[in-house]
């Protein structure tokens, strides 16, 4: 009888600790899926962030507001040919210094800042403020740009801000 008993108690003791191991390792597997699942949602939003990103900047690395910069510093220094780099396939053959409509020989203008909103059709109007030093005169443009072979082209300008079109 106590042979039979000491039998009984040590498989009820064995089943007792596998049962403890059992559910500690269901819990353990429970809070890994948890953890995954919150590191995969982590990583879903770190690729979204990316993927913006990379349709932000175009096969030059550019963005739309370097664009903009390098299209404009080029034309303060009367570099057209540069400048029409910047401009789309359609819009190569536009006056330039005439269409921004600024007299870099009187006046010393910068950009003060750049905005940038995506169209429905997939382009990007950049609203672009200018600043005449000189006369402290305030002037907005609108970008419009689309990637043309994979780069940041302007398609047009136009004077203020512009709603999209």
């Amino acid at each position: 009888m106590n042979k039979t008993l000491t039998i009984v108690l040590s498989a009820f003791m064995i089943l007792l600790v596998l049962g403890s191991v059992v559910g500690l390792w269901s819990l353990r597997q429970k809070n890994y899926n948890a953890e995954s699942a919150e590191i995969q949602a982590q990583i879903d939003e770190k690729n979204i962030g990316l993927n913006l990103l990379k349709n932000e900047i175009d096969v030059n690395n550019y963005r739309v507001d370097d664009v903009v910069k390098n299209f404009f510093l080029a034309a303060r220094e009367n570099n057209l040919e540069e400048s029409k780099l910047y401009l789309s396939q359609e819009y190569k053959d536009i006056d330039i210094l005439g269409i921004l409509g600024f007299d870099f020989e009187k006046e010393d203008i910068t950009i003060n800042g750049i905005s940038t909103s995506t169209t429905s059709s997939g382009g990007v109007i950049a609203e672009a403020d200018f600043l005449s030093i000189d006369s402290n005169k305030k002037t907005t443009k609108s970008f419009y740009l689309i990637k043309e072979d994979g780069a940041w082209k302007i398609t047009n300008i136009k004077d203020g801000n512009s709603a999209e079109d």
